[in-house]
C-alpha cells in the first residue's frame, strides 16, 4: 500500500473549517495517510494533524511545493484547502486504487462542489484511453474546471521532485500544467475526492492563456536543438512513407509509379498494420519492375498499433491506417528525414527541391493543400 501526504493549507491563516477539513481525512478507509497543514498562524488549531508547518505571511506557491517535497512522507501528495473536505469516507481508497490500477505518476479526480446547501458532483467528458498528455492539457484545462487548480489533484513524490525545479509563476494553473509536461502518465480519474465549498469568499480561477503554452513540448525541443548550432544535413536518398491497408494496397500504384517517372534514388517505406499476402505479392512485384524506387516494407507491431486503436473514425471517411503515419517516428528510427504523401496523391514533379527544403531545426514541416487556398 502506498502512502499519501494530504497537505492542508490554511491560507488565511484563521484556521476556517480546519477541524472540518481534517476529520474527514481522518475518516478515510485508507489508512496509510499522512496530514501535513501549512498555515501562517502559531495558534491554529491542528488536532490530529500528523505534521505541522508554520509558513511566512507571503509564501509562494514555489516555496509550497519545495516545503511538500521535503515535508510529505508519503509516496503520493494532494493539496486541499482548509475550508473544503472530502465528502465520501471511501475517496481515497477509490482514487488511490485507481492511480495503481493505472501505473501512472499524476491524476487528476472528479470535484464535487458545495453551494448555497446544493452539492454538484461534476465529471470529466475524457478519451477512451482517459490519459492527460501535452497534446491535451490546455483544452482541458479550457473546459473542465478540476485542470484549473490544484485541488483534487494526485501527484507521485518523484513528479513533485522534478517541479521543484521549474518557475511556476505563482500559479496553480501553472502547476497542474507544469506536472503534465513533466509526468510519465497522467490520469483524468474516475473518482470523485475533493468537495469545493463556494462561500462566497474565494471563486474558483479561470483559464488564462500564458506565453509559454503550446500544445506539446515540440517548441521546448526545437528552441533547445537550435540553440545547440545543430547542423542540419539532408540525405542524398530520398525516403517516402505511405501508409496502407488492404483497402489501399492497389490504390497506390499511380503514387509509385508517378514517383519512379518524377524522381530518382527514391526510398518509399510501405508502412501497415495487416495486408493480405496477395497484396504484398502485388506491391512486390511492382518493385521489381522499377530500377530507379525501392519499396521497403514495414509492419507495425500490435502494441504500437494500440496506440492509435482508441481513434474514433466511424463520422469520418478516413481509413485508422492514415492514422498510422503518427507512429512513423518509433517505425523509421533509422531514417534521417521522411517525406509522408497520403496514398491518393499522384505526383507531377520531381521531389527533390522538396526534399531539400531546409526545416531550420524544426522537426515537422507542411505544405498547404491547395484544394482550400482560397482567397
Amino acid at each position: 500500500m502506498e502512502s499519501i501526504t494530504v497537505v492542508v493549507l490554511d491560507e488565511l491563516g484563521n484556521g476556517e473549517g480546519l477541524d472540518k477539513c481534517i476529520e474527514s481525512i481522518k475518516k478515510q478507509s485508507y489508512r496509510a495517510v499522512e496530514i501535513l497543514v501549512v498555515s501562517t498562524h502559531k495558534n491554529v488549531n491542528v488536532l490530529g494533524a500528523t505534521n505541522v508547518y508554520l509558513a511566512n505571511n507571503n509564501w509562494s506557491l514555489e516555496e509550497l511545493v519545495a516545503l511538500t517535497y521535503h515535508q510529505a512522507k508519503g509516496d503520493w501528495v494532494t493539496f486541499m484547502q482548509s475550508k473544503d473536505f472530502i465528502l465520501q469516507d471511501d475517496a481515497l481508497v477509490k482514487c488511490m486504487q485507481e492511480l495503481a490500477v493505472r501505473d501512472v505518476d499524476m491524476g487528476v479526480a472528479n470535484l464535487i462542489t458545495l453551494d448555497s446547501g446544493q452539492f454538484e458532483f461534476i465529471w470529466h467528458r475524457k478519451s477512451m484511453s482517459g490519459l492527460v498528455t501535452t497534446n491535451n492539457i490546455l483544452p482541458y484545462m479550457r473546459v473542465f474546471k478540476s485542470f484549473q487548480n490544484i485541488w483534487g489533484l494526485f501527484l507521485k513524490k518523484t513528479l513533485l521532485e522534478k517541479l521543484v525545479a521549474q518557475d511556476l509563476k505563482d500559479s496553480k494553473q501553472e502547476l497542474l500544467y507544469q506536472a503534465v509536461h513533466l509526468a510519465t502518465k497522467a490520469l483524468i480519474m474516475d473518482s470523485h475526492f475533493y468537495c469545493w465549498v463556494a462561500d462566497g469568499k474565494d471563486k474558483w480561477p479561470k483559464f488564462k492563456w500564458q506565453e509559454n503554452y503550446h500544445y506539446s513540448n515540440v517548441n521546448q525541443l526545437v528552441t533547445k536543438l537550435k540553440n545547440s548550432n545543430y547542423q542540419e544535413i539532408i540525405p542524398k536518398r530520398i525516403a517516402v512513407a505511405v501508409c496502407i491497408d488492404d483497402n489501399l494496397a492497389k490504390r497506390i500504384e499511380p503514387l509509385i509509379y508517378s514517383i519512379a517517372k518524377n524522381s530518382q534514388n527514391v526510398d518509399i517505406y510501405i508502412v501497415y498494420y495487416y495486408l493480405r499476402p496477395t497484396n504484398l505479392d502485388y506491391l512486390r512485384m511492382i518493385n521489381d519492375k522499377l530500377s530507379n524506387i525501392e519499396l521497403k516494407f514495414y509492419k507495425i507491431s500490435k502494441e504500437l498499433h494500440q496506440l492509435i486503436e482508441p481513434i474514433d473514425v466511424s463520422k469520418s471517411n478516413v481509413p485508422v491506417a492514415a492514422y498510422n503515419r503518427v507512429l512513423l517516428p518509433y517505425l523509421l528510427t533509422d531514417v534521417e528525414r521522411v517525406i509522408y504523401l497520403d496514398a491518393d496523391i499522384v505526383v507531377v514533379d520531381d521531389i527533390e527541391p522538396l526534399w531539400q527544403t531546409k526545416l531550420d531545426g524544426n522537426f515537422i514541416g507542411a505544405v498547404k493543400d491547395g484544394l482550400y487556398d482560397i482567397r
